[in-house]
């Protein structure tokens, strides 16, 4: 599980360690003391043994999370008849069944670095400006172009 988040976004950031210690302290967040604390507890603890094993080690910023995620589930969906096969034999409520461990060892990696991938790009997007509009583009000045009187606002963009 990705336990932790650089302490302030650069202008090139650096990749995120998820064994590092450091914890993100958001600007704009007034929870953010009681999200550090969840989340220093959670890494203390052990979710399955070896993790490295199958953990990336550094998060990844997702250019584009729409196709992220759907190239998430689509990964996932490969592992569907696997998970019916392994509870057919009841292997998933066996705990000494290795090929059912080794299973939901993957997919609970694949999907924490997963989590860990879309925390890092929302940290590292909440601290780009926020782009404001041009005064003469907000819909209902009468000075926009596209101002439509009988309206009284001009079409969104």
């Amino acid at each position: 599980m990705c336990n932790a988040l650089p302490t302030a976004p650069a202008s090139t950031p650096s990749p995120l360690r998820c064994r590092d210690s450091a914890l993100p302290t958001p600007r704009r967040s007034s929870f953010a003391p009681a999200i550090t604390s969840a989340m220093t507890s959670l890494s203390k603890r052990e979710a399955f043994p070896n993790k490295s094993k199958y953990m990336r080690k550094d998060a990844r910023h997702l250019d584009n999370v729409r196709q992220a995620i759907l190239d998430h589930s689509l990964e996932a969906r490969h592992s569907v008849e696997d998970v019916y096969r392994a509870d057919l034999r009841g292997a998933l409520n066996k705990k000494d069944d290795a090929e059912a461990r080794e299973l939901v060892y993957k997919r609970l990696a694949s999907g924490a670095s997963f989590l860990c991938d879309l925390a890092y790009t929302a940290w590292i997007e909440s601290a780009k400006p926020v782009l404001r509009p041009d005064p003469v583009d907000r819909m209902e000045n009468r000075d926009n172009p596209r101002y439509n009187p009988a309206t009284g606002s001009a079409p969104a963009r």
